[in-house]
């Protein structure tokens, strides 16, 4: 999620035009006379399309989590007039008062829309790294059911849901939100008659599979889903304004939960002060997702029924803040008196991260090279620098 619209009531509804035609937005769009297909890019799970804006192609995040927003390099260039100032919070709930502008006409593929109400801002320096000039959100996705497929890199945009391949037992209620439209499902935490639910957002634009919201997370503890496997201090997460507050953080082992008729089995994964949990892109490394936004309803076609993780012992988590890599949240113990959160992470395995550039550090292959340990060199707050060895551990549950 890029956005959240906190006082929906402020801004104006879109108006929607549709001009759906046989015409293929490259070479390899096939044609079809229910629905358009286009292709995407998948870059560190963010999922890139290619929208027209004055006869010139820019490329934008589709973010289900987001109003449709463009950057202020875009703005500068486009210079739409300004209608109005709205809150708005981020994926961390920070937030802000931002701008909102009114573009003429956006064009996906051959579907048009006109006169578009849309956000407009500063993005970080994390973000400008995947150069998108903005993201189309679930705002202006209501007239369509849309398919997102990771294997063919295609997403398909229809009026006829029938006119799309869909496994109907796969079919769950979507609850879409304020006029945003975000998408809401529920997930389970058992198959009993009356199993416990989370309510959670499908956000295109989260990296990971599931984020449960801190706010929520004591329900699932007390009726015995899930386990609290450490506790740290820190933020790990960056949204659109930055990285989070410097809070209390919780690391969680979930045994199993169910996205429909899709099981994920020994998931691990820190909480999010974000007010709603929410499913990521990750989700699509494993079957197909539709949001049927005319009818309401969500498909998730799965490769297989079932996916166990394997999972490793968390030491920390690392993260940016300013154009440095840094430690965000320490989860072992041993290691609390020797790191804290904000500490610099100087090189890893040799490798010298201040001599790189951040963008190559966030779109780059993984820096931690395979093997059982890690050496990485810190500096603190004293600029006092040493050097750690931290092993990579199996993680194993009890039954």
């Amino acid at each position: 999620m890029l956005f959240q619209i906190l006082k929906p009531e402020s801004m104006l509804k879109p108006l929607l035009t549709l001009i759906l035609f046989l015409v293929a937005c490259n070479s390899d769009q096939k044609n079809n006379e229910d629905f358009i297909e286009i292709d995407f890019k998948y870059i560190k799970q963010k999922i890139i399309i290619p929208v027209e804006i004055n006869n010139e192609i820019y490329q934008f995040c589709l973010d289900t989590g987001s109003k449709t927003t463009i950057s202020k390099d875009l703005y500068k260039k486009l210079n739409p007039k300004v209608q109005n100032e709205i809150n708005i919070s981020d994926g961390n709930d920070s937030i802000r008062k931002i701008e909102t502008v009114l573009v003429d006409s956006i064009k996906i593929g051959t579907i048009q829309f006109s006169n578009i109400n849309v956000l407009s801002y500063e993005q970080n320096k994390i973000f400008k790294c995947f150069e998108f000039d903005g993201y189309i959100g679930s705002d202006l996705l209501l007239d369509y059911v849309v398919q997102i497929d990771l294997d063919s890199k295609k997403i398909k945009f229809s009026k006829n849901v029938n006119s799309l391949s869909l496994n109907k037992k796969n079919a769950q209620e979507m609850v879409l939100i304020n006029d945003q439209g975000s998408p809401y499902v529920w997930i389970r935490f058992d198959d009993t008659k009356n199993p416990f639910k989370d309510f959670v957002m499908v956000d295109t634009g989260m990296y990971g599979i599931y984020d449960l919201s801190l706010d929520t997370y004591e329900r699932l503890l007390k009726n015995h889903r899930i386990n609290i496997i450490a506790k740290g201090e820190g933020a790990s997460t960056v949204g659109a304004f930055g990285i989070g507050e410097k809070k209390d953080q919780y690391l969680f082992h979930f045994p199993e939960f169910t996205i429909g008729n899709f099981s994920i089995k020994n998931y691990v994964n820190n909480g999010t002060y974000a007010s709603n949990s929410r499913i990521g892109a990750e989700l699509l490394e494993h079957g197909k997702m539709t949001f049927d936004f005319i009818n309401e309803k969500f498909y998730f076609d799965f490769k297989e029924k079932e996916f166990e993780m394997k999972q490793y012992k968390r030491n920390f988590n690392p993260t940016f803040q300013d154009e440095k890599f840094i430690v965000g949240i320490v989860w072992e113990e041993e290691l609390k008196d020797k790191i804290q959160f904000g500490d610099q992470i100087l090189e890893v395995n040799g490798k010298d991260l201040t001599k790189i550039d951040i963008c190559e550090l966030v779109l780059g292959p993984s820096i931690f090279k395979k093997g059982n340990t890690h050496r990485f060199k810190f500096k603190n707050k004293k600029d006092s620098t040493f050097v750690l060895n931290l092993k990579k551990e199996s993680l194993f549950f009890k039954d």
